[in-house]
């Protein structure tokens, strides 16, 4: 079951579709567009995201290196307190133990938690005091004189200035980690008479910085100039060491980590550099930022892994695909609600086009009906003008082909009449508007020709000898009675015999003559029809292919533009090949024929060349196809036209409509030929070239 559709519906279905296509290609461009942002802003973030890293960890690494250097200067200040204090008070006082160890438990209250401090005799005496989350006894603390004796040398050395011992582990905690110990001398009567010391636990400082990393799963270490790992929490040992190196206490070499990139690093910390670097450690990529300290001959470092960092960026772009989703929902959204609004536009729109289309129809169905001065008001320049302004021209000269035409003209324009409301009708119901136009435009071409030849035998018809004929019955009715004296004696009737000859040969002049214009209105209105039958069967999808000769239908074609060709004096020359018949669709050929033709006339027309030449060649190149060529010198194409000369509505003639020559390339096309155009330039010429298959295609035979 076939679907009708109107006009105003084929618009709305048009008007949908194209803002359908518009979205889903927006939407489609969108989407790419989202897509490949989001991977662009995970790779720049990627890159964005490691140099601030970068920045923020050298910034981070500063900033602890600096609470570092502050809390480590302040215990040695401590130290050195302490050293003079108790210096001052044994030279004054004896050094009995609650005294000391009253003095102890000040100091550790200033100084915080991780740190014990202790004061040691050269004749053995200790006092300890430690910190707070470390329980031991006293006979293991002693063990601290034996391991810190050594240092006395140290104070020799510098005049009584604290120092910083070695790194041991500490007996005085109770898991013996690992401790430095800032040393002060005290002297009794200028001479050394023991040491105040304060042990920092590196375990408890170094959990200070980890214990709230600034970024997740990120770790500081600490590590001498020696390349040795002084403190690093537990995965962070597991992390710097070498599977031969590794230990989960005390000092570990760093020397060779197995890992070439984080060895190089490791080397320029320990000589006391700073940077922020990406390494490989142990198959994963991290930033190792390190900054040496002041205060001691330390570095420390911190450990953060890149895909931490990196991870951010995935996030952002996972963020921006779920945003592209949410705005490619409203854009959907949005677009129905456009689609509506579009279509209610569209319906009120259409309506106000469709509506002069209505008014041609009925106009149509009047002039049918017999009222040829009915005519359609053009309000616009488009198409539908265009249309309505052919349409009232055709109505003009079917007027003027009915009021000069004989009652057989006036017949056969009876048909034209039925045939042109059979065909508006369809191409109405078809919404075939173009077809209609360049119809009636071919139709307009035959009707010039059809007026010239009507006019032609009403000038002959009006110009008859007819009167005389009425004359000489007068006088013969008044010499009724006496025809024989009369014949044979008036000098009249003498005459009257050699008259009627005259008479019959020019009344047999003129027959001829008006059998020949008839002859010709014949043909012309019989091309008519077929024009028009032959856009019908177009319309069905049926194609008439006959055999048919060239060489008529050339003669065809320049017999109905012959007025015209006549009165611009063009010479036509004919260079015709030896062709035989061929199988093509006769009208449609003719069609382009007279088109040709005609274009060629009014290139002469506004040309000042002479003579004036319209030559015609037909030839066949091969056994496939045949040619014809029709070409001029007149006017000539400019550059910029030959490639619009074939387009619909495109004409260069102030009366023309530009539907000509479009229709007669279309036509060639459905034959399985080609319609072509050469020309040099202006005042140059033209010619056109006419390609037909010399057999249609088996769809096309009958």
């Amino acid at each position: 079951m076939r679907v009708r559709l109107l006009l105003r519906h084929k618009i709305l279905i048009l008007v949908a579709g194209s803002i359908i296509a518009l979205t889903v290609g927006t939407m489609l461009a969108t989407w790419r567009t989202l897509d490949r942002t989001a991977s662009q802003v995970e790779d720049e973030g990627k890159v964005i995201l490691s140099r601030l890293t970068e920045q923020f960890l050298e910034s981070v690494v500063r900033q602890n290196v600096q609470t570092l250097d502050e809390h480590l200067s302040q215990v040695k200040s401590t130290a050195g307190y302490a050293g003079s204090f108790l210096s001052d008070h044994i030279d004054r006082s004896s050094m009995d133990a609650p005294f000391v160890e009253g003095f102890l438990l000040t100091l550790q209250r200033g100084v915080g938690r991780g740190i014990s401090i202790y004061v040691i005799s050269n004749s053995g005496d200790i006092w300890f005091r430690l910190d707070r989350d470390d329980r031991i006894d006293k006979m293991r603390a002693v063990a601290v004189v034996s391991e810190q004796l050594g240092a006395v040398s140290l104070f020799d050395q510098r005049a009584g200035e604290t120092v910083w011992g070695p790194v041991h582990a500490s007996p005085l905690s109770s898991n013996y980690d690992l401790a430095v110990d800032a040393m002060s001398p005290i002297y009794k009567g200028g001479k050394p008479w023991g040491f105040v010391g304060v042990s920092v636990s590196l375990t408890y400082l170094i959990a200070q910085f980890n214990q709230h990393p600034p970024v997740p799963s990120s770790y500081s270490f600490l590590m001498d100039g020696e390349q040795h790992l002084l403190a690093a929490p537990p995965h962070g040992r597991v992390d710097l060491a070498s599977p031969a190196e590794y230990k989960p206490r005390g000092i570990i070499a760093l020397n060779q980590t197995g890992d070439p990139e984080l060895n190089a690093a490791l080397q320029h910390m320990a000589l006391g550099g700073s940077s922020v670097r990406s390494v490989t450690v142990k198959g994963d990529r991290k930033y190792l930022a390190y900054y040496p300290l002041d205060s001691i001959d330390w570095r420390m470092g911190s450990v953060v892994s890149v895909s931490m960092v990196t991870g951010a960026s995935g996030q952002l772009a996972s963020a921006v695909e779920g945003a592209s989703a949410r705005a490619l929902f409203r854009t959907l959204m949005t677009t129905a609600l456009l689609l509506a609004v579009a279509l209610a536009v569209g319906a009120l729109l259409t309506g106000r086009l469709v509506k002069p289309l209505r008014e041609m129809t009925l106009a149509t169905e009047r002039i049918v009906g017999g009222h040829f001065d009915q005519r359609v008001s053009v309000t616009s320049t488009d198409e539908i003008g265009a249309l309505g302004t052919v349409f009232n021209s055709m109505a003009t000269h079917i007027k003027e082909l009915v009021e000069t035409l004989e009652e057989r003209v006036e017949e056969r324009t009876s048909e034209l009449r039925e045939a042109q409301r059979r065909l508006i009708d369809a191409a109405h119901k078809a919404g075939m508007a173009e077809v209609a136009t360049s119809v009636l435009h071919n139709v307009g071409n035959v009707l010039t020709s059809v007026t010239v030849a009507a006019a032609t035998v009403s000038e002959q018809v009006k110009t008859s000898r007819l009167a005389a004929l009425s004359k000489l019955s007068e006088l013969l009715r008044s010499h009724s009675g006496d025809l024989a004296t009369f014949f044979t004696q008036d000098e009249r009737g003498k005459l009257v015999p050699a008259y009627i000859e005259k008479l019959a040969a020019q009344f047999a002049v003129e027959q001829g003559s008006i059998q020949s214009g008839l002859g010709t209105l014949d043909k012309n209105i019989d091309h008519i029809r077929h024009i028009i039958a032959m856009q019908q069967n177009y319309a069905r999808g049926t194609k008439l292919a006959e055999a048919v000769s060239l060489v008529e239908l050339i003669d065809d074609a320049v017999r109905i533009n012959s007025a015209g060709l006549e009165r611009h004096e063009v010479r036509l020359v004919r260079e015709f090949a030896d062709v035989r018949k061929v199988t093509v669709e006769r009208h449609k050929v003719l069609q382009i024929l007279v088109n040709l033709v005609s274009n060629a006339k009014y290139a002469l027309s506004e040309s000042t060349v002479f003579p004036k030449l319209v030559t015609i060649r037909l030839d066949q190149p091969d056994g496939a196809s045949v040619r014809i060529v029709v070409a001029d010198n007149g006017v000539g194409i400019s550059e910029e036209n030959m490639s619009r000369i074939f387009q619909y509505g495109f004409t260069t003639r102030t009366s023309g409509h530009g539907f000509g020559l479009h229709s007669s390339a279309i036509a060639a096309q459905e034959m399985g030929g080609s319609l072509a155009v050469h020309s040099d330039g202006p005042d140059k010429g033209a010619t056109f070239t006419l390609e037909v298959p010399a057999a249609p295609p088996d769809s096309q035979r009958d």
